[in-house]
């Protein structure tokens, strides 16, 4: 048996015919689901020590003013999930803890590297590779990427952008600071660089995988790129076995 994190009951379902019993739960308790409505005139390592579970936040991230960031009938996991996609860093709930770090670095709140999996061809039923084009310019690159941020102080508005070339993209936020803008647009050119490439395998039950971990693919045919970081996995256990469907990207 291995321990894959605490969950709060959501809901139980009693089936008479076929005696079961069908209980569903989640990593998040019910008051960080509850949507609120609410000015932020705090710092974001403020905010999370608010929550209901124990916080881990980045450094990197400490200082982030939420003041022009007010909540409108949102949860607050939602809202940390919005203000994550602005700077690069993810918000997710794991084991009673509230995690607030950078995306795709398979690295832990403190900074250490997270342990590497490998995967032989041999233990996969079926996998997927999908490379999309669409939204990458010249080798492979982002693009340009565009946005737009207003002094207060001066009552002018700037433009800040990040990479190079074709497409050009612009986000529709006006953003408050330079900082805030160039966190943004760095931020939009991680997600596009992340979805460029998926992989998706099923596999005998790995309870040791985990999203943000990283994993190492060995025997699978030379065009598939052999490093990739996690970015969901799901675990089922029935009449059938145990098994992991799982989900990377950023391939490399």
């Amino acid at each position: 048996m291995t321990k894959i994190g605490t969950y709060y009951v959501r809901e139980i379902a009693i089936d008479g015919a076929r005696r079961t019993i069908k209980i569903v739960a989640n990593a998040l308790p019910k008051s960080m689901r509850s949507q609120k409505t609410k000015t932020n005139n705090i710092k974001l390592n403020e905010y999370m020590s608010s929550v209901e579970l124990d916080s881990e936040l980045s450094e990197d991230y400490d200082d982030i003013d939420l003041s022009d960031n007010p909540q409108f009938g949102e949860s607050d996991i939602n809202y940390l999930t919005r203000i994550a996609n602005k700077v690069g860093a993810v918000a997710k709930p794991t084991d009673e803890h509230l995690i607030f770090s950078e995306d795709m670095t398979a690295k832990s709140v403190s900074g250490k590297s997270l342990p590497t999996k490998y995967i032989e061809a041999s233990e996969v039923a079926n996998y997927s590779c999908n490379f999309k084009e669409t939204e990458t310019g010249t080798n492979g690159a982002t693009g340009t990427i565009y946005a737009n941020w207003y002094d207060k102080k001066s009552g002018e508005y700037h433009l800040v952008h990040a990479g190079s070339g074709d497409p050009e993209t612009e986000l529709n936020e006006i953003f408050s600071s330079e900082k805030d803008a160039l966190a943004a647009v760095k931020s939009k050119g991680k997600r596009i660089e992340k979805n460029n490439k998926t992989f998706r395998f099923t596999t005998e039950g790995r309870p040791d995988l985990f999203a943000e971990g990283s994993i190492i693919l060995q025997g699978f045919p030379t065009k598939i790129p052999t490093n990739w970081i996690i970015s969901r996995v799901e675990h089922t256990l029935n009449s059938g076995g145990f098994v992991s469907n799982v989900e990377c990207v950023g391939g490399k």
